[in-house]
Parts: C-alpha cells; structure tokens; sequence
C-alpha cells in the first residue's frame, strides 16, 4: 500500500486511534491468569499491519458500486447519481425515469449503451 490516498486514509486513522486504542500482544487467556500487565499492551495507533488492514476494510467499504444492469439501476434510491464509462452523468428518479442534460429518460434507454456504470453519489436514509 503506497498510494496517496491509502497514506492519508491511514494517517487519519492513526491521529484518530492515537493515545486512545491500543492492541494486546498476548491471548486473551493470560487474563485469567492474572499475568497480564501495562507492557502487554501497544498503541494501535503505531501498528503498520494494523493500520494497514484498516486502510483496506475503509476503502472496500467506500468502493464505487457499478450498476450492470437497468434491473440494478431500478432498484437505486432516488436522485442517485451514475457515470458510464464515457463520462455521461444521470440522475435517478422515480419509476424507472432519469433525467441527463438532454431532459427525461426512461431507464430502459440506458440498456443501449451508458451501462454499466458506477454510483457516485448515493443518498442515506
């Protein structure tokens, strides 16, 4: 992992996790034993292998979906926003409709060359 936006995802996690998380070094068993102690303990925020789990869960986490089909586009909450392959962005909207900068579609239209594409915005509840 070297790329400029797993070192900043990373960095982030690391001021976030700082003085506030850190990992045992041994089985959770040694507690029964009463042998565990402060030493046992390092900051996760200066754990590579740690972090760098972290980076790839974040970013598999955010991946941009990519809709195949007009069944999938269907399914999209409304005002989702798509771009194909060529750089053409859609809105969704109700009922299977989209509107471009052409004015309104029917998602059926896009069978015939915008799919795939990936969401680029995706509204929450």
């Amino acid at each position: 992992m070297n790329d400029a936006k797993d070192d900043a995802i990373r960095d982030a996690l690391a001021e976030g996790l700082s003085e506030v998380a850190y990992l045992c070094g041994r089985v959770w068993e040694a507690w029964d034993y009463g042998t565990m102690g402060e030493d046992d303990f390092a900051p996760a925020s200066e754990d590579e292998e740690f972090l760098d789990s972290l980076v790839v869960a974040v970013r598999e986490a955010v991946k941009p979906r990519v809709i195949e089909n007009v069944e999938e586009m269907d399914e999209l909450p409304l005002k989702c926003v798509l771009r194909n392959e060529s750089g053409l962005v859609i809105q969704n909207y109700p009922a299977g409709w989209t509107i471009s900068g052409d004015g309104w579609y029917e998602s059926s239209y896009f069978d015939r060359g915008f799919l795939p594409a990936t969401v680029i915005y995706e509204p929450t509840a």
